[in-house]
């Protein structure tokens, strides 16, 4: 897992994300108490059908694997789950 050691709090992100979300969530939090980082989060989970919206928000908050950087161009977040055949 590849994260930005050198950003202040970069260590806390997807626990404040995750945070914003539950408050969000419980209605105590909005755009103007949320953080920019965790703002854009949401929003880009927003733009994924219902069924994918869940592990979208996983991913957002650190779940799985994350590789390149914003720096290079790019960040691939990566979240596999094991689905039981029908």
């Amino acid at each position: 897992m590849h994260q930005r050691s050198d950003a202040p709090g970069s260590h806390q992100l997807p626990a404040r994300a995750g945070a914003a979300l539950a408050e969000a969530k419980r209605g105590n939090l909005d755009a103007a108490g949320m953080g920019r980082y965790e703002q854009n989060q949401l929003m880009r989970c927003d733009a994924h059908p219902a069924e994918g919206r869940e592990d979208c928000l996983r991913r957002m908050r650190g779940e799985g694997t994350i590789s390149g950087s914003g720096e290079g161009g790019s960040v691939y977040r990566e979240l596999r789950t094991t689905t039981p055949a029908n």
